[in-house]
């Protein structure tokens, strides 16, 4: 806070630092509706073991349909307009197949074990990955 009678000191930026003030950077969004359609199936079960304890099993699989694959942008510099540049996002496979299955294992109401493993498997694109845990509620 400045009082009467004081004077503000205000710090010079070095010039590289005030260069990079005026080229700022111009990010338009793209104009575009990213939507996917999916048409699947799930099937689900639960066994009960006995008491309180059940074993749940699923699985899903599904194909899908991206209509706009291309997730690549196109910024520039605002102090050099007509010089932008590309830059490529994560690679989307137009057409694809999703999958998810599971286990879980009620040992009570309260206490449960579970894994399950996702994956997306398409043309040049394959992510695959699981979780394993233990929940306990009380």
């Amino acid at each position: 806070m400045i009082q009467r009678g004081e004077r503000s000191r205000r710090r010079r930026l070095p010039a590289n630092v005030a260069w990079h003030r005026r080229a700022r950077l111009e990010l338009r969004p793209p104009r575009r509706h990213l939507a996917a359609g999916l048409l699947g199936l799930q099937l689900d079960t639960t066994i009960a073991i006995g008491g309180d304890q059940s074993l749940q099993a699923w699985g899903r699989a599904a194909w899908v349909h991206e209509f706009e694959p291309d997730r690549s942008v196109r910024p520039s510099f605002q102090a050099a307009p007509g010089y932008s540049f590309v830059v490529q996002g994560a690679a989307a496979a137009e057409d694809a197949v999703a999958v998810n299955a599971g286990l879980k294992m009620n040992w009570s109401n309260n206490t449960r074990m579970f894994a399950t493993f996702d994956g997306k498997f398409g043309d040049g694109v394959q992510t695959h990955g699981g979780n394993v845990g233990f929940k306990v509620n009380w």
